[in-house]
């Protein structure tokens, strides 16, 4: 039989077994459904070795990660981390990327997915709430407290006017009413004027409240957002807008997107051009990982993303992905036939001029694509342009469009 310190002395030596037992343990601390997702995922991954060098906190968010991976069918928006603490998502993101260089992708499709699923499990251990249906917005307990006082005095106001008139038979109720306004001090009419005003000073009550949180809302986006702030000024003014017509407005935006217009490619003015820039035929590209840790730096980190949900923060600081999105960048460039999903995108139509008012013509599209879709034409275009700044610009026009 081993002692105590002899048992202590083999883990030490032997770190690889025990991190397998603890991972062990952990599996069979999960339900079967995730115990059979996590094997199936893990059977597609190609570095054992690398497994067995995580800690077990990282062994345990590698397994949610691959159980999100296994079922993330439908993808919601995931929220956005401004408030969350900076510690706290250094920490996080450290061992995530450690976690998601030993997942094996094949393609860009399933790193992508590998993406949101990390976002997700990231969000979670970070304390946010991650739901499909929107949360209705609870009324404060002050309101709720005002509303029922308000309600209690209108019932005794037109229980007493119905005593006034003779119509109220209820014997209870009068004895309620006569000791509750004290009565027999005070005639019929008075307590009526004194219910009347306390109704009123209740209901502006409600309103100086709710004013007062909307002047300290706004207060508050104005120091943090401006813009928002100014936007959101203009929507309150213009009030409820009417929607377009759907099918008008489907109709419109197909003559313009789905009706190419060919230009004429061998006009003369092209031909002089080329001759008088001699412009040299573009070497072949690749795209390295450092152009891609370079486009994606110039990500924003919150902005509206697209329908694959991925925020450009988590494109920018999942660092461990960015060597193998360089080469499954250049794979999409070989053939991109698989990879429709790229070019898939949320549409919002703003109005123009709400004086116009709701016809198709007066909404300007804003398209939200995905993140990955953007860093790989933003290296594009990068790399084409690059020839281009080299050429002698006429007066008058831009050195970039």
């Amino acid at each position: 039989m081993f002692t105590e310190v002899e048992v202590e002395r083999i883990k030490t030596r032997h770190p690889t077994h025990q991190g397998r037992n603890e991972e062990e343990a952990q599996v069979e601390e999960q339900p079967k459904e995730q115990v059979a997702a996590t094997k199936n995922a893990e059977a597609n991954d190609h570095t054992p070795e690398v497994i067995h060098t995580l800690k077990p906190s990282q062994l345990e968010l590698r397994s949610k990660i691959l159980i999100e991976l296994k079922n993330n069918n439908e993808r919601i928006r995931l929220p956005p981390l401004k408030k969350t603490k900076r510690n706290d998502l250094i920490r996080i993101l450290r061992d995530i990327n450690t976690v998601i260089d030993t997942i094996h992708t094949e393609s860009l499709t399933e790193t992508n997915k590998l993406m949101y699923s990390t976002a997700v499990v990231a969000t979670r251990e970070l304390g946010y709430d991650i739901s499909p249906e929107r949360k209705q917005q609870k009324q404060p307990k002050w309101k709720i407290r005002l509303k029922w006082k308000l309600g209690q005095l209108r019932a005794d106001l037109s229980c007493i006017k119905k005593w006034k008139d003779g119509k109220l038979n209820d014997q209870r109720k009068k004895d309620y009413l006569w000791h509750k306004y004290k009565m027999a001090e005070k005639r019929i009419p008075t307590v009526m004027e004194e219910l009347k005003q306390r109704i009123m000073a209740t209901a502006n009550k409600i309103e100086r409240y709710e004013r007062r949180i909307v002047q300290y809302r706004q207060n508050q986006l104005f120091k943090t957002d401006q813009k928002r702030f100014y936007k959101s000024l203009e929507n309150s003014n213009t009030g409820k807008q009417n929607l377009p017509d759907k099918e008008a407005t489907y109709g419109f935006w197909r003559d313009i997107w789905d009706n190419s217009t060919k230009h004429n490619g061998e006009a003369k003015w092209i031909k002089d051009t080329k001759k008088q820039m001699k412009t040299p035929k573009m070497p072949e590209f690749q795209i390295t990982t450092e152009l891609v840790k370079k486009q994606a730096r110039k990500s924003k980190n919150w902005s509206t993303p697209g329908p694959d949900e991925i925020h450009g923060y988590w494109l920018k600081h999942l660092t461990k992905l960015h060597e193998r999105l360089a080469g499954q960048f250049n794979t999409v460039l070989d053939d991109p036939t698989d990879y429709q999903w790229l070019t898939l995108g949320k549409t919002f139509l703003i109005m123009k001029d709400p004086q116009k008012g709701a016809i198709p013509s007066n909404y300007r599209p804003i398209t939200c694509l995905p993140t990955t879709f953007k860093v790989l034409t933003g290296i594009l275009g990068g790399n084409i342009c690059t020839p281009n700044n080299k050429q002698p610009i006429p007066s008058g026009t831009k050195r970039k469009l």
